[in-house]
Order: structure tokens, then sequence, then C-alpha cells
């Protein structure tokens, strides 16, 4: 005669006493009260806080002299990048369209080998391996607010900071 053991075995998909979980109805419905909160508050979320004309204008220039550099990089030869002060405007190789000033700020460039010729245009040089030529800074100021963007010289990586 065998024993025979009786095995019980635990059924994990059934129900432990209550309820166990969410219907999917109970889920559609929270997620359609977040769409529709999200939908609602979208317009007032905009875009964050408005920027000055000074942020702007120093996001801008950054932005150029990254590309100028980038463009000095990628094709191996060195690249130019113009600021008319006079003209109020800037243009590259990398954007040979001039972008002229916003409106109000004033922009003044300081460098220790900056190169000046005509109606007060500077330009900064960015080599192929990265360099800039002089340790260049350019201050965007209104008359509420400043900022300076500062080329380094040995890598070209342009950066803005408060200025006092």
């Amino acid at each position: 005669m065998s024993n025979r053991h009786q095995i019980r075995r635990l059924n994990p998909s059934g129900p432990v006493g209550g309820d166990a979980g969410f219907s999917l109805l109970e889920l559609l419905v929270v997620l359609a009260i977040m769409a529709a909160s999200v939908a609602m508050l979208w317009p007032r979320l905009g875009s964050g806080p408005p920027r000055s004309a000074v942020q702007s204008m120093a996001l801008q220039l950054a932005t150029d002299l990254r590309a100028t550099r980038d463009e000095a990089l990628r094709t191996n030869t060195e690249q130019s990048f113009t600021l008319e002060l006079g003209r109020r405007a800037t243009w590259s190789l990398a954007r040979p369209t001039p972008r002229r000033f916003v409106d109000g700020v004033d922009v003044d460039v300081t460098g220790p080998s900056l190169e000046w010729s005509g109606d007060r245009a500077v330009q900064i040089r960015f080599q192929p391996g990265g360099g800039a030529t002089g340790g260049s800074e350019i201050t965007v100021r209104d008359s509420k607010s400043a900022a300076r963007i500062s080329v380094d010289w040995l890598t070209g990586v342009a950066r803005i900071e408060r200025a006092q």
C-alpha cells in the first residue's frame, strides 16, 4: 500500500480577501481626470518665465559663438565670428545672414588680442582645434541688468555669466 500525500496548492490568481487591485474602468477615470487637469493648466504654464532682452541677446550670442566653433571643428578650418557694433549686428560663415542686436541692449567687447576693423567691427576667430583668439568677453546690458559671455582662448567654449 502506498502512502499518498495530498498536496495543497495556493491559487495566487484567486481572491485573497477582498479587492486586490483596480479595475480598468477606475484607471481610465483617473487618467481622464489627469488629462483634463493638464489641459486646463497648460496655457498658464507657458514656456517658463519671460526672458529679459539681455538674457535673450546673451543666449543668442553664445549660441552663435558655439555654432561658429562647431563649424571650425567640423570643417577643420579657421572660422570667424564678427560683431559689428556700429551696425548692431553679428554674422559668421556658419550663419552668414547678419543677425541684429535686440532693441534696447548695448554690447561691448573686450579682450587682449581682438581684431578690430571698420565700423567698430571685431572678429573672434576659432581655430580648427577648437581654440579661439584672445580671452574675449562680450558684455550685454540694458538699464536693468547685464550678462557677460566669456570665450575661453584655449578651448573656445563660450559661457554666459551674470555681470555685476
